[in-house]
């Protein structure tokens, strides 16, 4: 279950300078269904609302991915105290899970993790070719103590991204 914020297209209001619609979606991405929908308070955000989006769906058994902005420690415990498992997006806004990322995961050290669970996906999208590899590693101390921060802590996922566009090369 994928839960993400989108503003509605034309509630902008330009003199405030901000959207006025907000809403946070719980999407099955198996069935392609909406299971759930709220719209964020005037004065809140996604961080907010999607704990209230949480109890309106049926988390047991499911994984729920969330961005980065939705990457918070009350959220992965909601979601593992109602037997289900998260995927969550590591910014800025996780200053010491981020830098277990930029400290272990950059480009030149992937290489060092070929034993673990690796994926490849080549798509084409308007005009560029874009090569997408995941690994996923067994999160353990070694990467630091999180596990009492971090409620059902296992993994730890890297996507990275290489694409050409016009033959020039790009990558993330």
């Amino acid at each position: 279950i994928a839960i993400d914020g989108k503003s509605l297209k034309g509630t902008y209001d330009h003199s405030k300078k901000k959207c006025l619609t907000h809403m946070v979606n719980a999407y099955s991405v198996d069935t392609g269904l909406v299971l759930g929908q709220l719209k964020t308070s005037s004065k809140s955000n996604e961080i907010t609302t999607i704990p209230e989006l949480l109890k309106l769906i049926k988390v047991k058994g499911r994984v729920i991915s969330v961005d980065a902005m939705g990457c918070q420690r009350s959220i992965a415990e909601l979601i593992v105290g109602r037997k289900g498992d998260y995927l969550m997006s590591v910014k800025d806004n996780q200053p010491s899970l981020h830098k277990v990322f930029t400290d272990n995961f950059s480009l030149g050290q992937l290489s060092d993790y070929s034993e673990y669970a690796y994926e490849e996906e080549e798509v084409r999208q308007r005009g560029r070719k874009v090569l997408r590899s995941y690994i996923v590693i067994p999160f353990t101390e070694a990467f630091g103590d999180f596990s009492a921060k971090w409620k059902g802590l296992k993994s730890l996922c890297i996507a990275t991204t290489y694409q050409r566009k016009n033959g020039e090369p790009s990558g993330s």
